[in-house]
């Protein structure tokens, strides 16, 4: 018996994926942002580009390091943005179809924050500046502490609240 799996991406407005772009988002020195350094990010990253499992037909867009990971990527008025360094020559988060960042995350007041890489633009890269998704972005993978809860996301050990 042969067995076949068809796989449909779906783009939820009109800008059409042309290819499977990934951009990274690595941090692993805190220091200037006053939280402990965490070295394995980087380590995951890189292994995550160098898998044998990676998607043959997904490239990789942009990978930042450190202080290179900046707020701005992140923020609605500069997530999709022209870029000649880029593969797909767009930059920022919304750029790709997947962002992929591995930092130190915290959930609060129903509130997500990511660090980033502390550099002029600052530390904290907050949900409430993002729209991650009207460009060409589809999947986001937080690679953090504390990126879903359940609940109002004060206390990690809470069950949380009925969804429904």
């Amino acid at each position: 018996m042969y067995r076949i799996a068809f796989v449909l991406l779906f783009s939820l407005n009109s800008t059409p994926i042309v290819a499977q772009y990934i951009n990274a988002y690595a941090v692993a020195t805190h220091s200037s942002c006053g939280a402990s350094s965490i070295p394995a990010t980087v380590v995951e990253l890189d292994k995550f580009f160098a898998s044998p499992h990676f998607p043959q037909d997904a490239q990789r867009n942009v990978y930042y390091k450190n202080r290179a990971v900046k707020i701005a990527d992140w923020k609605s008025s500069s997530d999709l943005v022209d870029s000649a360094t880029a593969a797909s020559g767009f930059d920022g988060a919304d750029a790709p179809l997947i962002s992929y960042i591995a930092s130190h995350g915290e959930t609060s007041g129903a509130k997500y924050t990511a660090l980033a890489g502390g550099s002029t633009s600052g530390c904290d890269i907050n949900n409430s500046a993002m729209s991650i998704g009207d460009g060409n972005a589809r999947y986001l993978v937080l690679s953090t502490c504390q990126g879903l809860k359940i609940g109002d996301g004060d206390n990690p050990t809470s069950p949380g609240e009925n969804p429904s």
